[in-house]
């Protein structure tokens, strides 16, 4: 084989690290492997993957190309580095009614500076640099992330970058949404994207970080790219810089996996299912089907181009808990499965298992759990009670009623969940890896730490191991049937309102009973499962939709092998907008380099073709696309037809002009 033909493709889950050796060439996996994801320090996994690679093809890696969920993990788990949001020229009446709709902080926690733009790209209103710093000083953290946004920054960002310079000469950091958003129109999906992306920088740097260190210490030295949430790539350098464009590249690159590992696939929804959450996104007529309206996800409304459309709280990892009543229940986070910690740290878990089922006292609160130690928070973010959990977590993983007893505290005043929210320790329970363990579907790990666990749930439910296992699995069987038939509805009908009727009709169809009516909603496409837990509940969730259940050759690396199967390219929007005046009607291109003014709608589409090629060119190569560069460029019309006394008249509305700009060997 020629030396450096080959892209390494490294996916880190929140549970698992997969990397494949791929030949873009034949489009072929060379080899794959596996290794757990360790959140302590990232690196030991990275190398585990790479290590059981063939470490003679390692010299021929031309490109490292890497997805990760970690930052959507973060999201659905709550969990970010600090950032503070500034909105320049906003209306504090209007953020007062919207802040919740968009995930922004509440009104008392931002900070509003004055700074009008016009529709014109007029600034009225913004202090000079003097007069900002005075506004700012006393109030700016050094060392902090300030996210700005301000209203028609799309149109001219001057404001958003004055108070920018003015935070960093005061010694904090600083995200603006005209960087992030360039062409988002809404100031406050712009303020939420920017937001977010400053609080991800900490959990995306570290995962560069760490990944670099892996590849420097495996004498690995091609370049390395990120997958974007649209699915194409960029340079680490980029991605270090906008993390928000990585939120949905886990989904992007298992949509790219499949499609690499499919022959003829036409219509499908593809559930890529992870240790933390389920991913699904659609393929019709053979091609990834994007909304084009943004992502939500973990309550931000967020201004990124992506192939997803629903996240879910499913995984591998997905916790079981009782409820105060006794009931079986799937949560919606993760834990770190017993049958890994025990296999981690052995006889200390297996002695305080033994403990629990020796106790005299087995009630429902005699939670069979278990807290890990992460990371030890600095001083102002916990109490003296948090801090106190962490020293002693420190020494290795205890259980909840071992820690409440060594706290001077009982499982009911027992206060934890600030510190997983934080990242600093991580619950460890009875998921659903271990009712894998115990059916013999999985057994990577200590099937007798799952066995123990499971007897904590047994007893109270007085159910045999096996129908534990069976209704846990229904339960994600269920939960991904309700998310393929939510999507395929929404994508069918957007404007339909799914309530609490159509969840009951949703039960009832999964079940497929009913005494008097059976519904049935019957999905027309495939659905194909990607990811190590997906052979479970794919085959349930797909019978009950009536649908295909397709597990491609490498399912299980899929997001590896899209990440390496991905290219770099770019894509810029530039609108012409119909505008009237008092000196008249015209034409006015705005999201590009500059705000331009014509009388013609024909002159305006050239400007406003040149700017988008411009702009995509530049963010190509910024997102790090070397060599010669193709753009192709498409204009969307806009007009209306409108009757008069002299006929139909035709009035022309403006245009969206997009670039889209690629290798000229793609």
């Amino acid at each position: 084989m020629d030396a450096r033909t080959l892209i390494l493709g490294i996916d880190t889950g929140g549970t698992y690290t997969d990397a494949v050796l791929y030949d873009p060439r034949t489009r072929e996996v060379v080899a794959s492997a596996k290794a757990l994801t360790t959140r302590r320090k990232l690196s030991t996994g990275i190398l585990g993957a790479i290590s059981a690679l063939p470490g003679e093809l390692l010299s021929d890696i031309a490109r490292v190309s890497l997805s990760t969920t970690l930052a959507t993990n973060a999201c659905v788990e709550g969990r970010s580095g600090p950032a503070q949001l500034v909105i320049v020229g906003g209306s504090e009446k209007v953020v007062a009614e919207r802040w919740q709709e968009f995930g922004l902080p509440r009104p008392e926690e931002i900070l509003f500076l004055p700074g009008e733009v016009h529709l014109d790209g007029a600034v009225v209103g913004l202090p000079d640099p003097e007069e900002l710093h005075s506004m700012l000083e006393g109030k700016i953290r050094p060392g902090s992330c300030y996210a700005i946004s301000g209203m028609l920054s799309n149109r001219n960002p001057v404001c958003e970058y004055a108070a920018a310079k003015a935070i960093r000469e005061l010694g904090a950091y600083t995200v603006c949404s005209r960087d992030v958003a360039p062409t988002e129109l809404n100031y406050l999906r712009r303020a939420s994207t920017a937001l977010l992306n400053g609080k991800l920088i900490p959990i995306i740097g570290e995962f560069l970080s760490e990944m670099r260190a892996s590849l420097d210490q495996m004498g690995i030295t091609a370049p390395v790219f990120i997958v974007r949430s649209d699915s194409g790539l960029m340079r680490e350098e980029y991605a270090a810089e906008h993390p928000v464009e990585t939120l949905l590249c886990g989904p992007s690159a298992s949509v790219s996996g499949v499609l690499a590992l499919t022959q003829g696939l036409q219509n499908a929804v593809v559930a890529d299912i992870g240790g933390t959450t389920t991913d699904l996104s659609l393929i019709e007529n053979g091609r990834v089907y994007s909304s084009g309206t943004g992502a939500d996800i973990g309550g931000y409304r967020l201004s990124i181009g992506s192939v997803c459309l629903e996240t879910i709280g499913l995984g591998g990892d997905t916790r079981l808990y009782l409820d105060g009543h006794g009931v079986l229940c799937l949560d919606r986070r993760r834990a770190v499965p017993i049958c890994v910690l025990a296999s981690r740290y052995g006889k200390a878990v297996h002695d305080a298992l033994d403990a629990l089922m020796d106790s005299p006292y087995q009630g429902i609160t005699r939670v069979y759990e278990f807290l890990e130690f992460l990371r030890m928070p600095s001083e102002d973010e916990i109490s003296g009670d948090e801090k106190r959990i962490c020293e002693i977590l420190q020494d290795g993983p205890r259980s909840l009623a071992d820690l409440a007893e060594a706290t001077g505290r009982d499982l009911y005043t027992l206060r934890v969940a600030h510190l997983e929210e934080i990242g600093a320790v991580i619950r460890s329970g009875f998921t659903l890896t271990d009712a894998m363990h115990l059916t013999g579907k999985f057994t990577a790990f200590d099937v007798s730490a799952s066995r123990k666990m499971a007897w904590y749930f047994t007893r109270i439910l007085d159910v045999t191991p096996e129908t534990l296992c069976k209704r846990a699995f229904s339960m994600a069987e269920y939960r991904l049937y309700r998310a393929a038939a939510r999507l395929c509805l929404k994508r069918q009908n957007p404007d339909l309102v799914l309530d609490d009727g159509s969840e009951a009709l949703m039960e009832l169809a999964f079940a497929r009973s009913g005494r008097l009516i059976a519904p049935s909603f019957r999905m027309n496409a495939d659905l194909v499962g990607v990811g190590a837990p997906a052979g479970v509940f794919l085959s349930g969730a797909a019978e009950s939709l009536g649908a295909l259940p397709v597990l491609p050759r490498h399912s299980a690396v899929a997001n590896a092998v899209g990440a390496a199967a991905s290219v770099v390219s770019a894509e810029y929007t530039v609108n012409v907008r119909a505008e009237e005046s008092a000196g008249g009607s015209g034409f006015t291109v705005v999201g590009g380099e500059e705000i331009r003014a014509f009388e013609e709608m024909e002159e305006a589409i050239d400007e406003a073709k040149r700017q988008a090629e411009t702009c995509a060119r530049a963010l190509a190569r910024n997102r790090g696309l070397l060599g010669d560069l193709k753009v192709s460029v498409a204009v969307n019309r806009r007009s209306s037809v409108a009757s008069t006394s002299d006929g139909d008249v035709t009035v022309n509305l403006g245009a969206v002009v997009t670039a889209v700009a690629e290798s000229e060997e793609a």
